[in-house]
């Protein structure tokens, strides 16, 4: 099955559904796969791994672990691995 039959075979299915806690849990699948964007490598980000990064990120900030770069550090970081020259 392609991936549009697939599509369309499964909002059929949704339109029949008339239970409101299966349509709720089908909210909450969606819900819970929200692409939010794309990373360079152009795969999906979805909204909970991101929130679950944010959270991570925050705790390495608590604890002291995290590692803070200025504007200039990174220009200079990019412009080296990319051997644009000064």
């Amino acid at each position: 099955m392609s991936t549009d039959e697939l599509k369309i075979n499964i909002a059929q299915r949704i339109f029949n559904i008339s239970d409101e806690k299966i349509l709720s849990k089908i909210n909450d699948l969606l819900q819970s796969e929200n692409i939010i964007g794309y990373r360079t490598d152009n795969s999906p980000i979805f909204e909970r791994q991101y929130l679950l990064e944010m959270e991570s990120q925050q705790e390495s900030i608590k604890k002291g672990e995290a590692v803070f770069f200025t504007s200039d550090e990174i220009r200079k970081k990019i412009m080296n691995e990319n051997h644009l020259g000064k």
